[in-house]
């Protein structure tokens, strides 16, 4: 079964967003996303989060276009 798993660390504190998009990449495999903001953007919300702001928006050391970015990135890189 772990050979199934597919496990990315990424940077920033995680939205529930991001496993469930890496999920919907990929059907039937399970799979992990990790990430800690120590050191880096804090927190990354999602490019629909940023209309609606609030504190993860206001200490997002990133713009709404990282999100893109993000999931291409995390495309690439699942099997």
């Amino acid at each position: 079964m772990l050979r199934a798993m597919v496990v990315r660390p990424l940077p920033a504190a995680r939205f529930v967003d991001d496993p469930l998009n890496a999920l919907a990449m990929r059907p039937g495999r399970a799979g992990a996303v990790a990430g800690s903001g120590d050191g880096g953007p804090w927190a990354r919300p999602t490019r629909a989060e940023f209309p609606a702001g609030g504190q993860e928006v206001d200490f997002a050391f990133c713009a709404p276009e990282t999100d893109d970015l993000l999931r291409g990135a995390i495309a690439s890189r699942l099997p």
